[in-house]
């Protein structure tokens, strides 16, 4: 049989049996992706299924084309030197996606964030919406999608909003310096009874004078939200705001605005 013909049907063999291992390759990764699905923080966290597919691939070819050339005659240890060669030019070339990978494994076992999580990263913040081997993309409050390597993830300060169980309240009023004593008093009381009759706000609020300020007497409150939601939060806050300024007025309690006074000497 001609040499050509020959080459011809082991390259028929060759595709054939290429992809009847691919669709194996697939479907074993299927049922191992079906596995890992009681896994909640790792099956959401990135596509194991893809990546380890891919992987698997890559590898039946290789070996695969190392096998029809050395039945040619190609020297096996040649081969191998050449891809050693090969090999560390790759690696110098791709430094940078191995510290990604290896990011986002040390970022999934870590169990930093999951798809979904609201995190931020520097300057950047926002909802995950995609993570694989080489990055995670989030979108922002202004519904940008950023693009973050995972070697940068796996080595800053990541924070997770969406981790926490309560939001905290922090708001300064500023009342003006002629408010008599008792009226004074009679305001923190009433930012505690306004926090005390919210339902949503935990019983372990703070309300304290802060500061003499240069133009106010400053009283603080810091409280904290039975939930996590930052909006929610915003919401709350204003309603706590208003219910003060409202009983403030009733009181007849002034608050602040920047003023000077200027004293004349006779």
């Amino acid at each position: 049989m001609p040499k050509g013909v020959l080459l011809l049907l082991e390259f028929i063999c060759f595709g054939f049996i290429t992809f009847v291992a691919f669709i194996l390759i697939d479907k074993s990764c299927k049922k191992l992706s079906e596995k890992l699905a009681v896994f909640k923080n790792y099956s959401h966290f990135i596509n194991l299924e893809a990546f380890v597919s891919k992987f698997l691939k890559i590898a039946f070819v290789f070996f695969a084309v190392t096998a029809i050339l050395q039945k040619h005659g190609y020297s096996l240890t040649s081969l191998i030197a050449g891809f050693g060669i090969t090999g560390l030019a790759v690696s110098f070339a791709a430094k940078e996606t191995i510290a990604n990978i290896f990011g986002s494994i040390s970022l999934m076992f870590d169990k930093v964030y999951t798809l979904g999580d609201y995190i931020k990263v520097g300057e950047h913040e926002g909802t995950v919406e995609d993570v694989n081997m080489r990055s995670t993309k989030i979108r922002t409050l202004d519904d940008v999608i950023v693009n973050l390597p995972n070697e940068i993830l796996a080595t800053s300060a990541v924070y997770n909003y969406s981790r926490i169980g309560k939001r905290r309240i922090k708001e300064t009023l500023g009342i003006i310096y002629e408010t008599p004593n008792e009226k004074i008093t009679q305001a923190q009381r009433i930012v505690e009874n306004v926090l005390r009759a919210n339902e949503n706000i935990f019983d372990d609020f703070q309300v304290y004078i802060s500061l003499f300020n240069s133009s106010s007497i400053d009283i603080t409150f810091e409280a904290y939200a039975k939930f996590a939601d930052l909006s929610k939060a915003k919401e709350l806050k204003s309603e706590i705001l208003f219910a003060i300024l409202k009983k403030f007025r009733e009181e007849e309690i002034s608050l602040a605005y920047p003023t000077q006074t200027l004293y004349i000497e006779k």
